[in-house]
């Protein structure tokens, strides 16, 4: 996903457009893959800065591929995103947020792969009133129920919730 910048560099502060569409590849993150079910696409405008540098703002969309983490499910999630971000030739400061580039071309990837990321939620949920797996057989409980019996201490199932929810129903200061 690569843009042309040499026109702004030569004329700074003025505004150029730009649309781009590109299916990504998976995108590596923490020890999982994060798969685009359509294409990335990418539009705004970009200015060269009088600095040398060249600030690039719009909006990508594309369309996520997840696991619920609840019921493990597939599901598919839209993706609208704004961004404001900065490119230069030079390494940035420590301090200083921005991406690098060389020549006239500036890779636009590595910026919509960082954007994509960032707005992942912690928690990937289908629906927010999942039901997911029975805790005893596996069942999907959004398919209905099992017929289990939750688990409780005497069953042999290890849960120090459970002692916690006892001390809270027996009504006692804790």
């Amino acid at each position: 996903m690569r843009i042309n910048v040499g026109g702004a560099l030569k004329a700074p502060g003025h505004p150029f457009d730009f649309g781009l569409e590109q299916r990504l590849g998976a995108i590596a993150f923490s020890g999982s893959r994060i798969e685009t079910a359509a294409p990335v696409r990418l539009s705004g405008t970009f200015q060269g800065q009088k600095d040398g540098s060249v600030r690039a703002q719009g909006t990508l969309e594309t369309v996520l591929r997840l696991q619920c983490s609840r019921c493990t499910g597939s599901f598919k999630k839209p993706v609208h995103l704004s961004f404001n971000e900065e490119f230069r030739k030079e390494s940035p400061g420590a301090d200083s947020d921005g991406y690098l580039f060389e020549g006239e071309w500036i890779d636009l990837t590595e910026m919509a792969e960082a954007l994509i990321i960032l707005d992942l939620p912690i928690q990937s949920l289908c629906s927010p009133d999942c039901p997911g797996l029975c805790p005893v057989c596996g069942k999907d409980l959004r398919e209905g129920g099992c017929g289990c019996a939750p688990p409780t201490a005497d069953d042999g199932y290890h849960n120090d919730f459970l002692k916690l929810k006892a001390l809270l129903e027996d009504d006692k200061e804790v």
